[in-house]
């Protein structure tokens, strides 16, 4: 942090727009537990399961594309 002055710098102003961007950045792979449990609820029988995870799975993969592409 700058010491000698007090005043407003736009490196600084700039490094924190630049932090708190990314903290709203969605990460790679980030899995909702709560969309999981819903559909997986709402399968019956083992082949609806199977489907239903590799359905998550494949959005998953491409939301992790998508934010490393980001």
């Amino acid at each position: 942090p700058p010491v000698k002055r007090a005043a407003y710098s736009d490196r600084s102003a700039l490094l924190m727009a630049e932090m708190s961007r990314l903290a709203y950045f969605k990460f790679e792979g980030s899995v909702e537990l709560t969309s999981i449990a819903k559909s997986l609820a709402d399968a019956t029988d083992e082949k609806n399961i199977k489907k239903t995870l590799e359905k998550l799975l494949a959005e998953q993969r491409q939301s992790a594309d998508q934010a490393i592409e980001d």
